[in-house]
């Protein structure tokens, strides 16, 4: 063999050996890089249990219609609520009987158009007042409420019939919801209801005893 050949050899034995440790090399750094044996693989993440969320506690729920314990219903209905409510639901409902046999059977033009804005002001106030009514459990029903001295009247005499007794259930209703407002035996939402209605009760007073004077009523009439 010839020595250059000899020499090749080695060379080449030289670069395989090279190649083989740098392999060896990056092998061995792989290793040191693979995940341990704390790191879960996809394939173990899929097979194992899952873990259960934390327990939250859901806040407890007030069943409809009653008050959270300790503390106080302030809503509740009183007994002089259910009897002040119960006058004021058929003095409502008189009031708009009346009005209806006004705007029928007036004669002067103001008086009748007095009784159409008894029967416009006197429906609100039945609908603010009647939810209170039914929550205190009062009636709403509508009574009888018979006015002889309407029913049989006509022309002048309806007039002053009419506005004479506009005149004596507006100042009841105007003293009854007067003393509603400012007594502390009634719960605070019927107190407020009164307090809200009077400006319409007072106008309505005001305006049935200028009537009264222009058709001749009165208690000396």
């Amino acid at each position: 063999m010839h020595r250059s050949s000899i020499t090749t050899g080695r060379a080449l034995a030289g670069s395989l050996m090279a190649a083989s440790l740098l392999v060896l090399g990056a092998c061995a750094e792989r290793d040191d890089d693979a995940p341990g044996d704390d790191v879960i693989t996809a394939e173990e993440a899929a097979t194992a249990p899952a873990t259960p969320a934390p327990t939250q506690t859901s806040p407890v729920q007030t069943p409809p219609g009653q008050m959270p314990p300790g503390q106080a219903d302030p809503g509740q209905m009183t007994d002089a609520d259910r009897e002040f409510l119960g006058m004021a639901i058929a003095s409502n409902q008189h009031e708009l009987e009346a009005a209806r046999l006004g705007v029928e059977r007036a004669g002067n033009a103001e008086v009748k158009a007095f009784a159409e804005r008894m029967q416009a002001d006197h429906t609100q106030l039945g609908e603010r007042m009647q939810p209170l009514a039914s929550q205190a459990g009062v009636s709403t029903a509508p009574a009888e409420a018979p006015m002889p001295n309407l029913e049989n009247a006509s022309g002048a005499d309806f007039d002053r019939a009419f506005m004479d007794m506009m005149v004596a259930d507006h100042e009841r209703a105007v003293a009854d919801f007067e003393r509603a407002a400012n007594d502390t035996t009634h719960s605070a939402q019927v107190r407020a209801a009164a307090q809200e209605a009077l400006p319409t009760l007072r106008a309505h007073l005001q305006d049935a005893q200028t009537l009264r004077q222009q058709v001749g009523g009165g208690a000396d009439s």
